[in-house]
């Protein structure tokens, strides 16, 4: 076999693991997109989890993050009335001023 052969093998069951690790069971992702026109800082943690993880985006970027496990996933924006908001696995959401300088994340496509 030649070097090339090995290489493309090898190449070939990397893509087929990656494939079959996307699909097992309990692999989530979540996706958020800034419409709120500016820049804005954001923070989620996960249920049984003290730690915060900050996120900032730039009007009209995307975060898109993939995670496993089942626990449930909380998001909280800048805002003087912000509040913690559940998010669903697998959710794709777009972050919106609401009334009082509140920013919440809304399912994307409403």
């Amino acid at each position: 076999m030649s070097k090339a052969s090995v290489f493309f093998a090898l190449g070939a069951a990397a893509l087929a693991a990656g494939a079959a690790l996307a699909d097992a069971p309990g692999q989530h992702s979540l996706s958020l997109r800034n419409g709120t026109g500016g820049r804005i800082d954001c923070g989620m943690h996960k249920d049984g989890s003290s730690v915060v993880d900050v996120v900032t985006l730039k009007a009209g970027q995307v975060w898109t993050q993939s995670y496993a496990g089942d626990k449930r996933r909380w998001l909280r924006c800048e805002g003087v009335y912000s509040q913690w908001q559940r998010l669903e696995p697998d959710g794709a959401y777009e972050l919106v001023k609401a009334a009082g300088a509140q920013i919440v994340a809304r399912p994307a496509g409403r």
